[in-house]
């Protein structure tokens, strides 16, 4: 799911040292069965809200509220479950460990893994509207649209202003990667 084209610094670092994980996430998530019904792609963008609205506060807290502006995933989760017929997603079940406090580097890593998916989340987006129709509610997988790029390119310079605490930053990054792949995959 991760995006791989023009990265450099601390985000190619990242992109190398968490492939594996990346590719055992991917696998163990199958999104391409996932979504093969609406039920299944239901399942798997609750499972992606119990993750978000675990992370998502301990993010703000190590990064501050004006590093994660426009990144939040809540909204567009709310909004795709609401349209999948899922208006409470405060009774769904949250993915305890990520709501273990973060350290800046921690939160670093979390971000990059969120941010790569958001780039890989085109591909998901673009095959549910096919699968489902164009109006099938696709807001988590591509909730920057036309800014994709532009927000992705924003990471890269926060990372690359982090490159000295890379190890951390990687380290955080590849736990993250397991985390997902374990959630995502009930």
């Amino acid at each position: 799911m991760l995006h791989g084209a023009g990265l450099s610094g601390l985000a190619l670092r990242l992109r190398e040292a968490t492939r594996d994980l990346h590719d055992d996430a991917e696998g163990a998530v199958d999104w391409e069965s996932r979504i093969a019904t609406p039920a299944g792609y239901r399942q798997l963008i609750e499972r992606w809200w119990g993750y978000h609205a675990a992370r998502e506060p301990r993010l703000i807290e190590a990064l501050g509220a004006e590093a994660l502006e426009g990144r939040t995933k809540l909204p567009a989760l709310a909004a795709d479950l609401a349209a999948l017929g899922q208006t409470r997603p405060d009774i769904l079940p949250l993915c305890q460990p990520a709501a273990a406090p973060l350290t800046r580097e921690q939160a670093l890593g979390a971000l990059y893994v969120s941010e790569g998916a958001t780039m890989g989340g085109q591909l998901i987006a673009r095959t549910v509207r096919e699968r489902f129709g164009a109006d099938a509610p696709t807001g988590f997988f591509h909730p920057y649209g036309a800014r994709t790029g532009a927000m992705w390119q924003d990471m890269r310079r926060m990372l690359d202003a982090h490159e000295a605490e890379g190890d951390a930053i990687v380290a955080a990054a590849r736990d993250t990667f397991r985390l997902l792949a374990e959630w995502l995959k009930a």
